[in-house]
């Protein structure tokens, strides 16, 4: 029986290795760890090589002020060359419905003035200073007054573009006076906004020129 048992080992060993002589391209062959398996040759299995496909990403940002960066830190907040404090209070209590001036184009860099009030006062004056310090002055004038009304001024050293204009590389603080004596017996002023026409400005970054 013993000598049954070692004939049968034999042979499984010698199939073992018939079937692994028989995988000379690649090493498929899984052989038992005991008996090993003699080295195989695979000098004729193909050589395999790893190849990545590298793809490049390139990200830019958009700065609030409208130029474009390739990094985070480029974007820079423009800071006014002069500091104003704006009245933000002055419409309490007012007839002022609203009172607003922003970027806009009229032909050239400049912006839009927007006011609406409960009754026409007898004049609206937009007024600006340029110093902390100093008075306001009177740029416009619309008399009689109106409800609402829109209007337009540019940005440029010298040029007749829009209802008034404003110079470059400056820092106003922006006011309307609404004469209300008329109706309420009294002088209204909106509240106070910075136009800032120094480069790098929102104002100065607005595109009117592209389209």
């Amino acid at each position: 029986m013993l000598k049954r048992g070692i004939i049968i080992f034999a042979l499984l060993v010698i199939i073992f290795l018939i079937g692994c002589a028989q995988q000379q391209k690649c090493p498929d062959c899984v052989c038992p760890e005991i008996p090993k398996c003699p080295d195989l040759d695979c000098s004729t299995c193909p050589v395999v090589k790893e190849v990545r496909e590298v793809t490049t990403t390139a990200t830019q940002y958009v700065c609030e002020n409208g130029t474009i960066t390739d990094s985070a830190d480029g974007c820079k907040k423009h800071i006014a060359p002069v500091t104003f404090s704006p009245v933000t209070t002055n419409e309490e209590g007012s007839a002022i419905l609203n009172a607003t001036v922003k970027p806009a184009c009229v032909g050239i860099i400049g912006g839009q003035v927007y006011f609406k009030v409960k009754s026409a006062p007898s004049s609206v004056v937009f007024q600006t200073k340029e110093n902390p310090a100093e008075e306001f002055k009177d740029v416009y004038t619309i008399k009689p007054g109106l409800f609402e009304e829109y209007r337009l001024f540019s940005i440029c050293p010298s040029c007749k573009k829009g209802d008034f204009s404003l110079k470059p590389d400056k820092v106003y603080l922006f006011r309307m006076k609404f004469d209300q004596t008329n109706v309420y017996n009294r002088i209204e002023y909106s509240n106070e906004h910075i136009i800032d026409t120094t480069s790098g400005s929102d104002y100065m970054a607005t595109d009117c020129y592209s389209k």
